[in-house]
């Protein structure tokens, strides 16, 4: 339902499936029951307007309240990820998923672009199509075909045709395994990757001399960017969650029978 042109003064406002345009609101209550969530658009509220929440909604916050509370520490994860969710922007890890732990890699990555910690960046953003073509492979297992198969299905629109997927996956055991950005086999003397303030004109894939120039923000993004279209597409297949049971991530409660009551990583 859509509401348009309205003025709400000193009103308790049901907010449940409805879409407010051009509406202002002073001294209101917005009323969530756990519908359908709102929308506003090009509405002007004022500093005083509250929420309440109700039935449905102030149930599920009374249920999490119990599982904190009275549970003795088991499910209490659910509060902490509920948590998380909340004070983190949107787009940040999608509860329900079973990938959580790919999705938060992801977005370390970002937050480390953010950070200019480009070293964690590229070094991380090198490792995911590893990742990727391991958990996509019948064996789970990581090899040079299964990163260039994965890296020319998710990546290749993308990169190709100035990086391939042979020079990337040289590129990557060059850096990861000797830390240089030569390696023998490449169809480049060398790969040079720009940081972003000092690219006014964006240099993107540019070829110096013999040497490949890339922007590492843009990189890193379009790598993290294909991984999530692949996540979109296999989460939740058979294949996926056998091997993702594998995947190193954190445990909010531990990891029985081994370490529990603290958070891990393992």
């Amino acid at each position: 339902m859509t509401v348009s042109n309205k003025v709400f003064v000193n009103e308790e406002v049901s907010v449940d499936s409805r879409e407010f345009v051009n509406c202002q609101f002073t001294n209101c209550t917005f009323v969530y029951r756990g519908g359908e969530l709102p929308k506003f658009s090009s509405c002007t509220i004022d500093g005083k307007t509250l929420w309440r929440l109700a039935d449905g909604a102030r149930r599920t916050i009374e249920l999490l309240r119990v599982i904190n509370h009275q549970t003795r520490g088991f499910g209490r994860g659910i509060v902490e990820e509920v948590m998380n969710y909340i004070k983190n922007p949107i787009g940040y890890i999608p509860l329900g998923t079973n990938s959580n732990g790919i999705r938060e890699l992801l977005q370390q990555i970002e937050v480390a672009l953010e950070a200019r910690l480009f070293y964690l960046a590229l070094y991380i953003s090198l490792t995911l199509p590893d990742i990727c073509g391991a958990i996509d492979s019948n064996s789970g297992l990581a090899t040079g075909k299964a990163y260039k198969d994965w890296f020319k299905t998710y990546l290749g629109t993308k990169f190709l045709p100035k990086l391939s997927a042979e020079d990337c996956y040289y590129f990557r055991c060059s850096l990861l395994h000797q830390g240089t950005s030569y390696h023998p086999h490449s169809s480049h003397d060398r790969i040079i990757f720009i940081e972003p303030d000092a690219n006014p004109g964006t240099i993107h894939l540019c070829g110096f001399n013999g040497a490949l120039t890339i922007e590492v923000r843009l990189f890193c993004l379009d790598v993290v960017d294909g991984v999530r279209n692949w996540l979109d597409q296999v989460d939740g297949t058979d294949l996926f969650q056998t091997n993702y049971d594998k995947f190193f991530r954190r445990y909010p409660q531990g990891l029985p029978p081994y370490v529990v009551g603290v958070p891990v990583y393992g």
